[in-house]
């Protein structure tokens, strides 16, 4: 069946572009991982790791961006239901509107400080200048430059593990006193649940309310 046919008699749609932007976390996270795993080998196997190492800074580099632009595009998506709070940066404009919207939300200190490093992160990767550096000690135990030892797997997950943390904070339990905002939550818990299993989406990113 054509995909015309399957949407036929659609009218509006409402695409959750975050959802998008966290599966390529996800997936370049998992590249890290493996690109991690061959550098292992490499190791073991007496050879030169570097060209591993090289591939796990970019997946990395690439899961951080991800991650973050995952967070921005949900904080511009529940400005559906509140005012974005002006000034201060994204991650400050991200957890006033959550706050605004979710009061409920479980969204402690530890995980404000995530979010906010997510996004410090995000700031360093796109924004990086390249000045030489004192070497240093990779995870691995091996010398490596700066963007080496800072873009690795570790800070992968970290980025995606945060972006999981805030989405299950944000709709369990869910309650706002904002029209259809409950409706969002219930709509995008189970994609917390899968993000944090890292099974990816599955349904569709069009969906009709």
């Amino acid at each position: 069946m054509s995909l015309d046919r399957i949407n036929e008699g659609i009218q509006r749609a409402s695409t959750e572009l975050w959802w998008a932007w966290a599966e390529i976390a996800g997936e370049q996270e998992r590249a890290a991982a493996n690109w991690r795993d061959r550098a292992l080998a490499a190791l073991s196997a007496a050879e030169n790791p570097s060209k591993s190492i090289a591939q796990e800074t970019k997946a990395t580099m690439a899961a951080i961006v991800a991650s973050a632009a995952s967070l921005e595009t949900l904080g511009r998506s529940l400005r559906e239901f509140a005012t974005s709070p002006r000034g201060g940066g994204a991650a400050q404009r991200l957890l006033g509107t959550v706050s605004a919207v979710f009061p409920d939300s479980q969204i402690g200190p530890t995980l404000q400080e995530s979010v906010k490093e997510v996004f410090e992160r995000r700031n360093r990767t796109v924004h990086y200048t390249a000045a030489y550096e004192e070497m240093g000690t990779h995870p691995l135990g091996i010398r490596t430059a700066w963007v080496a030892r800072t873009f690795t797997f570790e800070t992968a997950a970290d980025c995606v593990n945060t972006l999981a943390d805030l989405v299950t904070a944000i709709t369990h339990p869910g309650r706002s006193n904002v029209d259809r905002a409950e409706w969002w939550a219930q709509r995008n818990r189970f994609f917390g649940k899968q993000l944090r299993a890292r099974a990816g989406a599955t349904l569709p990113l069009d969906l009709v309310p």
